[in-house]
């Protein structure tokens, strides 16, 4: 889905995809991340791993809460779609990654305006995300 199904939306937040998509989008030769290997990014990335992975424009900051996107991994605040409508915008992104966690969740990474975590919930699976796809 495009946010709030608005095309132009697309061009700076990207698609949101339910699991099962997101699970199949990746071109050849890369695959959705487990949260393993999004674990493996944030101890790589160390203290504050959210600074170094978001975008130093287009959120809503805490005054304590800057952003520098060292890491090059540029991720904006996309929002999310949930089977009621579209929120967050500005505000929060989060990342499918390939890991199921009961009948009808999957685990997310999020990221939000008001501090520099990369935490993990389990979330429905039908709710629109963004990923990012990692290289085989």
């Amino acid at each position: 889905w495009a946010y709030k199904n608005d095309e132009s939306n697309v061009a700076i937040y990207g698609y949101l995809y339910d699991w099962e998509t997101a699970k199949d989008i990746c071109p050849e030769g890369w695959h959705l991340p487990s949260d393993d290997e999004f674990t493996q990014l944030v101890t790589f990335l160390g203290h504050a791993p959210g600074r170094k992975l978001k975008t130093a424009t287009g959120w809503k900051y805490n005054s304590s809460v800057q952003a520098d996107n060292s890491s090059g991994f540029s991720a904006v605040p996309s929002g999310e779609r949930t089977e009621y409508d579209f929120y967050s915008l500005g505000e929060h992104a989060y990342y499918w990654t390939s890991t199921r966690s009961g009948r009808q969740f999957a685990v997310a990474r999020f990221l939000s305006h008001y501090d520099n975590d990369l935490s993990s919930p389990g979330n429905y699976r039908t709710n629109g995300y963004s990923i990012r796809c990692v290289k085989d």
